[in-house]
């Protein structure tokens, strides 16, 4: 469904269930630092956290296999590069139009800025302020402006959808980082996007 309402009509090479004639293109992820994964410090963990990190158990060795290329798990195994998680998310960043298409009303790109829940997180133990699918402006993220939100993924990867200025800015790496909501190396790029708007 993803792939034949918003990848193709986009053309936009991202893949929620990978093609087995696309494997030779991915890049061999590269484990976070020893001592730096989600399984780093598992006994101070509280119980929901460790039953969010082992049920299952991701291992880089997993994204390694046709199986898990293959897999329609929306939430975890997206595969693309940063141009395509931008091109992606611009049907947000301008108000549900993408390549002279219509995907979406305003309106319904508007809902994703709607506070449905704050406070700290009990996964990520971070104060977190939540829309529709997407992080809004927190402590965690200050420098967003009311109309962006953001969403990363375990290594560092993130997107982030400024309605704002109409621009989707996203990040995704091969050398992961020990992180689950982005980290210095993408925010330091949409920082220096964001200046050269001006």
């Amino acid at each position: 469904m993803f792939r034949e309402e918003i990848a193709q009509p986009l053309g936009a090479d991202f893949h929620i269930g990978l093609p087995a004639s696309q494997d030779a293109r991915v890049a061999e992820l590269i484990a976070p630092p020893p001592g730096q994964g989600l399984d780093a410090n598992l006994d101070a963990l509280n119980e929901i956290q460790k039953n969010w990190i082992v049920n299952p158990l991701f291992s880089v060795d997993d994204s390694k296999t046709r199986g898990w290329r293959g897999a329609e798990l929306g939430a975890s195994n997206g595969q693309g590069n940063g141009r395509s998680i931008a091109l992606v998310h611009t049907i947000l960043a301008n108000g549900g139009v993408a390549n002279g298409k219509r995907f979406m009303s305003e309106a319904g790109c508007r809902k994703a800025l709607e506070l449905q829940m704050e406070g700290t997180d009990l996964i990520l133990s971070t104060p977190l302020r939540i829309g529709l699918g997407f992080g809004l402006t927190s402590d965690l993220m200050p420098f967003l402006g009311k109309s962006t939100m953001f969403w990363g993924g375990y290594g560092g990867s993130i997107a982030i959808i400024d309605m704002e200025n109409r621009m989707s800015f996203g990040y995704a790496m091969n050398k992961m980082a020990g992180t689950t909501t982005g980290d210095l190396r993408a925010l330091g790029l949409f920082m220096a996007a964001l200046q050269a708007l001006g």
